[in-house]
């Protein structure tokens, strides 16, 4: 994971959330499409969970996702990166990101179309 910290330009990754756009875990920021957000006080260690704007790889979203959530699509530059934790199972923090999409759960295998 630590090839995003050499990408020159974009990067979108996921963003797990509950119905209502919070994070299911620790919640707080309310994620919309089209907006950005920052974190002023992002963690920078190496810890594997801790303050920022937790994002993931789609494989950790799947594996995570229980019915009522949602998958959004952050995108961000390099800079923006607080820390990606060495040996992450697919998560890392970021200072600051725009929301620029959502997944779509059926697509993906983990709704079925009604």
């Amino acid at each position: 994971m630590q090839i995003l910290l050499d990408q020159p330009s974009k990067i979108r990754a996921y963003k797990l959330v509950k119905e209502n756009g919070e994070g299911p875990f620790n919640g707080g920021i309310i994620y919309k499409i089209g907006k950005t957000y920052s974190v002023k006080d992002a963690d920078t260690t190496e810890e594997q969970c801790a303050a920022g704007i937790n994002v993931a790889t789609l494989d950790w979203c799947m594996k995570e996702w229980y019915s009522g959530c949602r998958i959004l699509l952050a995108e961000f530059v390099a800079k923006d990166i607080a820390s990606i934790p060495l040996g992450t199972d697919g998560k890392f923090r970021l200072h600051k990101c725009k929301i620029v999409g959502e997944k779509d759960l059926v697509e993906i295998g983990l709704v079925k179309r009604k």
